[in-house]
């Protein structure tokens, strides 16, 4: 009975690449993940987004298994497939919340960690010298990873970590590179599945990324990246629809990174500037103390930080320890700033 249940799904995978021309030529190879991890969270119980120095501090396991397939099927064709589920032991909900989410809800704006079936984390298909170009595209769900991770990055620190489904152009010449993808962060839905509320359908939200690197300049690598996410139907407080120029909601972000060694010194500083319109995040916080600000007053974005740090790694001792010392500024948001009727935003 067990080996009969084996033989339907390989039959099913069998069918579909047979049934493809372009996986016959493909050389496929398989590969997976087994982690298990114990970790401490000293955040609500309810709310996990709540730090609560009140109660203790809770215990548990997390687990995530995944499987991936690499296929290569020429010189200028590739694609992977990367399967994966989350879970707590002991715990028959997605993962620490009953929110029930499924592997393919791993979006822009939210890490699978409440993944309790099996998704598809990645799955994206890569073309070399797109179009006889020098451009390399990848289209799919798949992870955007930028230097230290301070704006684009997988969130390798948790257990589900972050994907995008995206379109994304790379190109490599000498000393240089370039990345340029246009994201589908959120998808507001379309007319035949909200046809009681048509205006859903405006609450896309979309991310552009470029960014440019530069190798070997000051013992490391400068680069230049800029980020916009753009969404113009920013509805908050439960609304249910959108009111053009009213409700804009758009992020860009700009900045520069510096980072390498220079006298056996390991170095970084990085510096970003953020723009853009708030109307809708200043009409969410209308409700705070001493917050006059409503929506369609032309409130504004503007914010900026700074960071940098030093190290240094002792080779010539045993376990080669190292040192670092590092500081970052946030520019933040302060009360003068919100009790205003046209006033700005800051987000960092």
């Amino acid at each position: 009975m067990k080996r009969k249940l084996l033989i339907v799904p390989a039959l099913i995978v069998t069918a579909f690449f047979a049934t493809t021309e372009i996986a016959k030529a493909a050389d496929i190879s398989f590969s997976g993940q087994l982690l298990t991890r114990y970790e401490s969270n000293e955040h609500g119980v309810i709310n996990l987004s709540t730090f609560n120095d009140a109660t203790d501090a809770g215990d548990f396991v997390v687990s995530r298994t995944r499987l991936n397939a690499d296929v290569t099927v020429n010189d200028t064709t590739s694609a992977f497939i990367m399967m994966s589920r989350n879970g707590t032991w002991g715990s028959n909900a997605a993962g620490n919340n009953t929110g029930g989410e499924t592997g393919s809800a791993n979006s822009s704006f939210q890490v699978s960690d409440a993944d309790d079936n099996l998704g598809i984390h990645q799955a994206y298909f890569t073309l070399k010298n797109f179009a006889n170009s020098s451009l390399d595209l990848k289209v799919g769900r798949q992870q955007i990873v930028l230097d230290g991770h301070r704006l684009f990055g997988n969130t390798i620190w948790t257990v589900g970590q972050q994907t995008h489904d995206a379109v994304r152009v790379n190109h490599k010449h000498d000393n240089m590179s370039f990345s340029a993808a246009w994201i589908m962060s959120a998808e507001g839905g379309t007319p035949g599945n909200n046809a009681a509320d048509p205006m859903l359908v405006n609450r896309d939200i979309e991310t552009y990324m470029a960014y440019m690197k530069y190798t070997g300049i000051l013992g490391g690598n400068f680069s230049v990246t800029y980020a916009g996410i753009i969404d113009d139907c920013g509805t908050t407080n439960g609304a249910t629809t959108c009111v053009d120029d009213n409700n804009d909601n758009d992020m860009h972000t700009i900045g520069f990174r510096q980072a390498g060694q220079l006298y056996g010194i390991d170095y970084r500083g990085e510096y970003y500037y953020q723009f853009g319109d708030a109307s809708a995040t200043a009409d969410g916080m209308n409700g705070g103390v001493g917050s006059t600000a409503t929506a369609g007053t032309g409130v504004d974005r503007d914010a900026y930080m700074f960071g940098v740090r030093i190290g240094k790694t002792f080779k010539n001792v045993n376990m080669k320890p190292s040192l670092t010392i590092w500081y970052d500024y946030l520019s933040g948001t302060d009360d003068g700033d919100l009790d205003c009727r046209k006033c700005r935003i800051q987000k960092f």
